[in-house]
């Protein structure tokens, strides 16, 4: 095993802990809790251990509240098929893990509930607000987040356990039943879900990325890549390596946070998108990652006239591809 998948899999020992804690010996610090902006909800709030309500008529919008590992305060949003849907299924709804990307903020309620029409639970951490810094402390800021993404999928299916396991012990991925589950992200956001989905393994049945950052570090730096998320990466390395004779070294220690170390452990089926235009230093990079993608069920899908943005054929595309398919009550 590597030292970089050695290194994540103590994360994530760490993040599984961290979540029994909270469940067995706090359960009151992560509320369910029914989205109040909707007039038409009964108001009420449930537990994370206990079993939650389906109401009838709208999707249940609730969220929920709890600490990460370093103690910050986080907060997640869950969206839920009416009754009238998930009650025609009798296999276990699947899952949405949403990863937002650092330019454009947190989706919305009705981004969301698109996926509710497939019939599939919708989960989405609203990320921590911090500057996103791929050097200073060697690089914890980004490992921080990434640690937050597991914590969310970790949520999402202990969510997903409540009918068939006691949710005390969801945190224990023992524990766990299969579960279809699909980790989406864009941009930052679709790094956090490949993360997600190589630490995770198996349990992440389907990943959907586009234009995934960080990708490639070394490359970015070379190539002077214009994403926000490098600026910090050029600016430090000019200011505090500015002869560059250490600078190979400073990058390697960077690459525990890359999308490439990531890619061969992922087993999800895969799609991935990627925006062509204003990326050109980024391409090569991009079919890199691909290549060392571990699935064998992936595609790639490219698009020469649009760029590092939020692509609507591609959403379009990934509604078709996370299609669950599930047995119905007769």
């Amino acid at each position: 095993m590597s030292d970089i998948k050695c290194y994540w899999q103590q994360r994530l020992e760490q993040v599984q802990h961290h979540l029994q804690i909270l469940w067995k010996a706090q359960p009151s610090t992560i509320e369910y809790n029914v989205f109040p902006e909707l007039e038409s909800l009964p108001s009420n709030q449930t537990k994370l251990g206990e079993n939650s309500t389906i109401f009838s008529t709208v999707p249940h919008y609730g969220r929920i509240y709890l600490d990460a590992c370093d103690g910050v305060p986080l907060t997640i949003r869950v969206v839920e098929p009416s009754v009238s849907m998930a009650s025609s299924i009798s296999s276990p709804l699947p899952t949405v893990v949403y990863f937002h990307d650092m330019h454009t903020g947190p989706r919305s309620w009705l981004y969301l509930t698109r996926y509710c029409a497939l019939g599939a639970r919708v989960v989405m951490l609203d990320q921590r607000f911090c500057p996103y810094d791929l050097v200073s402390d060697e690089g914890a800021t980004q490992a921080q987040r990434i640690e937050d993404s597991l914590l969310t999928v970790l949520v999402a299916l202990g969510i997903a356990q409540q009918d068939a396991a006691d949710t005390q012990a969801a945190a224990d991925l023992a524990t766990f039943a299969p579960q279809p589950l699909a980790c989406i992200g864009e941009g930052t956001g679709a790094g956090l879900a490949l993360a997600a989905a190589s630490i995770l393994g198996p349990r992440v049945t389907k990943l959907a990325i586009l234009n995934p950052y960080p990708c490639d570090i070394p490359q970015a730096y070379r190539t002077h890549a214009t994403p926000q998320i490098y600026q910090s990466l050029h600016s430090y390395l000019r200011h505090h390596e500015p002869q560059g004779a250490h600078t190979d070294d400073l990058l390697a220690q960077l690459n525990f946070l890359d999308c490439l170390s990531f890619a061969p452990d992922v087993t999800a089926a895969t799609l991935m998108g990627v925006g062509e235009l204003g990326q050109t230093e980024q391409l090569s990079s991009f079919d890199a990652l691909y290549q060392k993608l571990g699935t064998s069920h992936k595609k790639l899908v490219s698009y020469p006239r649009w760029g590092y943005e939020r692509i609507n054929d591609f959403e379009d595309a990934i509604l078709q591809f996370i299609h669950f398919e599930r047995k119905e009550h007769e």
